[in-house]
């Protein structure tokens, strides 16, 4: 019933942009980022983004794809796409998504997302996306698992089929309240493999979902249990990108 009033009102009711609220014109009212031209412009874009870990790197000339110093000698990730600093008009829209459903707010991500990854994938896309669980009370208490909602929008458009259930997130407090060093301490054995045994992972090329990638903690243990169970290539997809080590 909500998809179903949400497509109504989308299609009968003005849009509004997410982010200054002015009403789209009719050249506007469909735009699939819900954002006017003037603050589609202010977005954070995270141009000149390491290929491993997707971290911001100075001084790069913008023609070739970048390496930071951290992924020179211990890569986060094959590649590691994340179009948005998590600063300013892109930090508004995660937490909108993450803290008040706010499913336009995901689907203008996701819009973000696919317009960076989908040129890289055309022609070998993922065999499945992987979004990063959230534990059994934070998922009952928000009620929805943002990654989810990101990977639903994104596979849907490329046509990748989602897995929601081969992982799961042990119990522990919120990462937003720890220290770059107590993440990485608390990744280590905070995600264990769920899915089914014989599932074969050999040669797969699976892409994990989030929705911002802060220190890598997490993105690394969630590509250490895929490559353990043979999975040839993992990328890393988030939204956005905080400027911290990716270590």
């Amino acid at each position: 019933m909500r998809k179903i009033l949400t497509s109504i009102f989308n299609r009968y009711l003005p849009g509004y942009c997410l982010l200054c609220e002015r009403v789209l014109g009719s050249d506007q009212g469909n735009s699939p980022d819900h954002l006017c031209c003037h603050c589609r412009l202010t977005l954070p874009l995270n141009l000149h983004a390491c290929r491993h870990c997707a971290l911001p790197v100075p001084g790069s000339d913008g023609f070739t794809q970048p390496i930071c110093g951290s992924c020179i000698t211990r890569p986060l990730a094959h590649r590691t796409f994340a179009p948005l600093i998590h600063q300013g008009a892109g930090a508004y829209l995660l937490h909108r998504l993450k803290f008040s459903r706010g499913e336009a707010e995901g689907h203008t991500l996701a819009q973000f997302m696919l317009a960076q990854i989908a040129p890289h994938v055309a022609k070998t896309p993922p065999d499945f996306l992987l979004p990063v669980p959230l534990n059994y009370w934070a998922l009952v208490k928000r009620g929805f698992n943002q990654s989810s909602l990101l990977a639903g929008a994104i596979g849907a458009k490329l046509r990748i089929p989602v897995e929601d259930n081969l992982i799961a997130r042990r119990r522990g407090p919120a990462q937003r309240t720890l220290s770059r060093i107590q993440r990485q301490q608390l990744a280590r054995h905070r995600f264990i493999w769920r899915g089914r045994s014989q599932l074969d992972l050999r040669d797969k090329y699976v892409a994990v979902i989030d929705d911002v990638l802060t220190t890598g903690a997490t993105a690394r243990q969630i590509v250490h249990l895929l490559q353990q169970r043979g999975a040839g290539r993992v990328d890393v997809w988030c939204a956005t990108r905080a400027e911290a080590g990716a270590g």
